[in-house]
Formats: structure tokens, C-alpha cells, sequence
């Protein structure tokens, strides 16, 4: 992975062979509190956003879980509470 690189199979700095010597990337900045980014998902850092958030392609990790590919998540407002019934029909 990384700059030049035509795939996400190796990580960054582990395949000098084809792609040359890598430059030690910085650290990313903190993130604010409340934001979620982890890679604690199975299928995290594959090139596929699938946290259920927008421009998620699934829903096969929970969100937030998959920061590689989807970046970093602001929460999820709370849910709506249901609707009153409606009054019956006369």
C-alpha cells in the first residue's frame, strides 16, 4: 500500500522488492473527541468502505471499524424515537 502503489495486499514498507525503499509516513493527527476510526474490522484496510456509513459499500463491519477505507466517522445521532399511532379512522 501507499503512494505509487496499484494495490493494498502488503503493508506500507514491507515490500522493498517491488516497490523500493519507503519513507517513514507521519503519524496522522489526533482526531477530535467523538470522532470513530478504528481498523478493528476483519475486513478493515482492504480498499472496500463497509461500515454501513456513507459511501459504505456494506455492512459487514460496524461503523466506525473501517477507517483505512472509509475514513474517520462522526457519530451516529440517536435514533429517532417511533411515531405516535394515529388516531383510528371514522
Amino acid at each position: 500500500g501507499g503512494p505509487g502503489s496499484i494495490s493494498p495486499s502488503c503493508e506500507y514498507g514491507t515490500d522493498c522488492s517491488d516497490c523500493g525503499p519507503r519513507l517513514t509516513l507521519p503519524s496522522p493527527p489526533p482526531f477530535s473527541p467523538g470522532i470513530i476510526c478504528t481498523d478493528d474490522c476483519i475486513l478493515a484496510s482492504n480498499a472496500f468502505c463497509q461500515d454501513g456509513g456513507p459511501g459504505s459499500i456494506s455492512l459487514h463491519c460496524e461503523y466506525g471499524t473501517d477507517c483505512s477505507d472509509c475514513g474517520p466517522r462522526l457519530p451516529m445521532p440517536p435514533a429517532l424515537p417511533p411515531s405516535p399511532p394515529l388516531p383510528p379512522f371514522s
